[in-house]
């Protein structure tokens, strides 16, 4: 062997070393775009585990995890009351693009959270609070004769849901009409006009 030549053999090495050399960088570079990823989107210890406790108390009050988008718990002015729907929706983004935290995950999943759901299942979602609302406006009616819900009322969430009603005439499916009509419900009507079909409801 010549000083200066090189083997086959080293040749060989030699890309297999600068071959490893780049799969590291690679390595390291998506584990730092991943971690940038996480900062972006995360948020603190603290701020996160208020989230997961008003997911938690939603659970106990509907049996499951599945928050419409637009749900408001209404329980108070925070954000943690008027957008768990959106976080919900943001832990499955990051769980799909693997930047959520493995110990977030594990809470998650020990409360049985959906990691996805299918738009028909969404869709019963929103229907089951729709009814869970309306049976509150029905024991309403029940006590004061009329649906005229005041701003001020301790349940916010029955005020609001008689406002998108009465907003919602024109685009209201089938179903929740025939169900507002059974116990009475009138579009901008006045109090006597409620109160005529107070006694149909007592039946």
């Amino acid at each position: 062997k010549q000083r200066g030549s090189t083997t086959t053999k080293e040749v060989q090495n030699n890309s297999h070393d600068r071959q490893d050399v780049k799969e590291e960088v690679s390595k390291q570079k998506k584990t730092g775009e991943k971690k940038k990823k996480q900062k972006k989107h995360e948020c603190t210890h603290d701020t996160w585990n208020r989230w997961f406790q008003t997911l938690l108390e939603y659970k106990a009050k509907y049996g499951d995890c599945l928050v419409p988008k637009l749900y408001n718990s209404y329980k108070d002015d925070t954000k943690f009351s008027k957008n768990l729907g959106g976080w919900v929706g943001h832990q499955r983004r990051l769980m799909k693009n693997g930047i959520l935290k493995e110990n977030r995950m594990k809470l998650l999943n020990s409360i049985g959270f959906a990691w996805s759901v299918r738009l028909g299942q969404m869709r019963e979602i929103v229907m089951k609070h729709w009814l869970i609302v309306y049976e509150r406006l029905k024991g309403y009616y029940v006590k004061y004769g009329h649906f005229q819900v005041a701003e001020d009322d301790p349940d916010k969430e029955l005020y609001l849901f008689v406002k998108k009603v009465q907003n919602d005439k024109d685009v209201i499916c089938a179903t929740k009409m025939k169900l507002l009509k059974k116990i009475g419900f009138k579009w901008n009507g006045g109090l006597h006009e409620q109160l005529s079909s107070m006694s149909r409801l007592r039946l």
